[in-house]
């Protein structure tokens, strides 16, 4: 965003963008409260909610995955065996058209 759009900008607008990141936040807190209420890291949380909102009848692909929490293939890959090997989820590969499910009923 160019410095001359920023004066662009309306009261409106700085209000609206409040709200939004306002809601975020409010989404981050609650992320992080469910997480450790479940003796969870957030990040685990988050990679819990992608696998279990993941619409459509098939599980998630790590592909999938990866674009909901914004990573790379790689990093996604890693945080899927980490959750493997912790009983969490299940099916992981390192290709990013595998299926990825829940190990975990609770979530």
């Amino acid at each position: 965003m160019s410095h001359d759009r920023v004066h662009q900008l309306t009261r409106k607008d700085f209000e609206q963008l409040l709200a939004f990141r306002t809601s975020l936040r409010r989404f981050q807190r609650w992320s992080e409260d469910q997480a450790r209420a479940a003796g969870l890291t957030h990040v685990q949380h988050q990679l819990l909610v992608a696998v279990r909102g993941h619409p459509g009848p098939e599980p998630p692909t790590v592909g999938d995955l990866a674009g909901y929490l914004l990573q790379r293939h790689h990093s996604t890959v890693e945080l899927v065996d980490r959750n493997e090997s912790a009983g969490l989820v299940r099916g992981a590969s390192p290709t990013a058209a595998t299926p990825v499910s829940s190990a975990c009923s609770w979530l």
